[in-house]
């Protein structure tokens, strides 16, 4: 490192000035080669500083509501809060969620979580973090967290239903994905199968639903144009509903 004198900040011969540096003489000494004026000189190193908010873990998992996401920080300076992404577009932040809000400044660990509903069933999500702090800054990390939907059903146990019931699909026509409602009495197995207009089944699953109202999300990118019906059967009970796919 070189000044020129003490009012100038250090530089790096190498990567400031393009000096080039002779160990052969080491350890008694280090010749500098290619500057032309003379300095002040240090031994010392450049290292990039720290990032603000100190991430120690970041994972994600599906569940029956969508994919919850987690993460732990070990220490924070100045946190306002986090921006969550998923594939590369903001789905939510600190200034609208209330979860997603820093500790401001802390050495204590602190563990946050984040569930996205808006998932739909044989596609991939790949979430990442940034921090803000108080001034506004962005610092990036690198970690990410990588999920496939095999299967995601919602249930609405806010509102209990007292019977079975079957809503229409959601959006009707839809391409390719649509969503099913269905209302259970009591928490068990229901069966869902999907129909073509000449009565063959196309598609055929069991799920696990709550008392209440549940939803499954349907994705018809295998099959054709055309009208279908949708039946859910659930303790001797059964109800069958038609739904086009336009595409």
């Amino acid at each position: 490192m070189k000044r020129e004198n003490d009012t100038q900040p250090w530089q790096d011969v190498v990567a400031d000035l393009g000096a080039t540096l002779d160990y052969s003489k080491c350890p008694d000494s280090i010749v500098v080669k290619g500057l032309t004026s003379f300095s002040e000189f240090t031994i010392g190193r450049e290292e990039d500083n720290p990032l603000p908010v100190e991430l120690s873990s970041f994972t994600g998992a599906t569940t029956t509501a969508g994919v919850a996401l987690n993460w732990k920080t070990a220490s924070e300076t100045d946190n306002a809060g986090f921006v969550l992404y998923r594939n590369g577009v903001k789905i939510a932040s600190y200034q609208d969620a209330t979860a997603l809000k820093g500790q401001g400044t802390t050495s204590n660990a602190t563990s946050y979580s984040f569930v996205d509903s808006d998932v739909y069933l044989g596609e991939s999500y790949t979430y990442k973090l940034t921090s803000v702090d108080n001034s506004g800054e962005i610092y990036e990390y690198s970690e990410t967290v990588s999920v496939e939907i095999t299967e995601t059903v919602e249930s609405e146990t806010e509102t209990k239903a007292t019977e079975y019931a079957l809503d229409q699909n959601y959006p009707n026509p839809f391409n390719p994905r649509t969503t099913i409602r269905f209302s259970l009495k009591q928490a068990g197995r229901a069966t869902l199968r999907i129909f073509d207009m000449l009565g063959r089944e196309m598609f055929s699953k069991q799920i696990t639903g709550s008392a209440g109202w549940n939803s499954y999300q349907f994705n018809a990118s295998g099959l054709n144009s055309g009208v279908y019906f949708y039946q859910i059967k659930a303790s001797g009970y059964s109800e069958t509903k038609k739904m086009m796919l336009l595409k």
